[in-house]
């Protein structure tokens, strides 16, 4: 048991998706950014990746037509 509870806990660590190729993005404030709706042109984001960190300004924002995911 102890081990599938271990095997679950790393699956949904953010460490583990950012290796796989995802980034961690976050404002000047340090929000968590999850929408591009939370973007404006022109704002500087900071981004976490799995072998270091980038800083980045947004210059252009393309909305998708996607279904709803929580």
């Amino acid at each position: 048991r102890l081990t599938y509870l271990a095997e679950r806990l790393n699956g949904n660590s953010p460490l583990k998706r950012i290796s796989n190729g995802f980034a961690y993005v976050t404002d000047d404030s340090n929000n968590q950014l999850k929408s591009v709706s939370q973007l404006n042109k022109g704002d500087i984001v900071h981004l976490t990746l799995k072998d270091g960190n980038a800083t980045a300004s947004i210059e252009n924002i393309d909305k998708a037509e996607l279904p709803e995911m929580e």
